[in-house]
């Protein structure tokens, strides 16, 4: 009884391994305030094979450029959902590689990369950032020139804004320099002439008084010296 019991465990576990998956409930999120798209239209193809009608299983019956996608009302991005179920109701088999990609909702418009995203990015948000040039094509085949390069970030992550505080900075306080007013003498000069002449001044008495007392002195001594010569005679 307990073989058996063990062989059906383990034929139920192959069985889950070996069953086809089956659409969740993933969704795309896509951001192209970049690129200034005023509608975006999702596309996407199955790479390995395993469902050919993946595309229009999806929720994408017609043709390029795809589906309209409306905006989110809880992020403010353009969402999708692949559908869960075919129009029969059946559950849809999800490959287990598809690339999805966008565009401008305008035939031979504008979109993103070839293989943009795959399940891998399920629930995150395609930031379009820059537009390939003939370098990057070169070196990744996969970013097209003229494609539109999309960043996959978290969406709390790319819907919360960055809040930076402002940087205050004290204006720095400079003493005014002290200078000390230079004082100058203000220079005399002289008055001129009426003929243009600076005009000589007289020597002041206080410097004319020693040569006059010298003068005296020498005309008395002369006296003296004729006085006492007469004498003599």
């Amino acid at each position: 009884m307990k073989k058996l019991l063990s062989f059906v465990a383990v034929l139920a576990m192959a069985l889950v391994v070996a069953a086809p998956s089956v659409a969740g409930a993933a969704t795309y999120y896509v951001d192209p305030s970049a690129a200034g798209w005023s509608e975006v239209a999702v596309w996407t193809w199955q790479i390995e094979g395993e469902n050919p009608d993946w595309t229009t299983e999806s929720g994408i019956s017609n043709g390029w450029p795809g589906l309209k996608l409306e905006k989110d009302a809880a992020t403010g991005y353009f969402a999708w959902t692949p559908a869960e179920t075919d129009e029969d109701g059946e559950p849809i088999v999800v490959p287990t590689k598809y690339a999805v990609m966008f565009n401008n909702n305008v035939d031979g418009g504008e979109q993103t990369c070839d293989a943009l995203a795959t399940t891998a990015e399920d629930g995150k948000v395609c930031v379009l950032t820059v537009k390939n040039t003939a370098d990057d094509e070169a070196a990744d085949p996969t970013r097209k020139a003229d494609q539109w390069f999309g960043e996959w970030r978290d969406v709390a992550a790319a819907t919360e804004p960055e809040t930076t505080e402002p940087e205050t900075t004290e204006p720095e306080k400079t003493e005014p320099e002290k200078t000390e007013p230079e004082t100058t003498e203000p220079e005399t000069v002289a008055p001129e002439t009426g003929n243009g002449e600076k005009e000589t001044k007289p020597a002041k008495t206080a410097d004319v008084a020693p040569i006059a007392a010298v003068s005296v002195l020498a005309i008395a001594s002369m006296a003296v010296v004729v006085a006492t010569k007469k004498k003599m005679a």
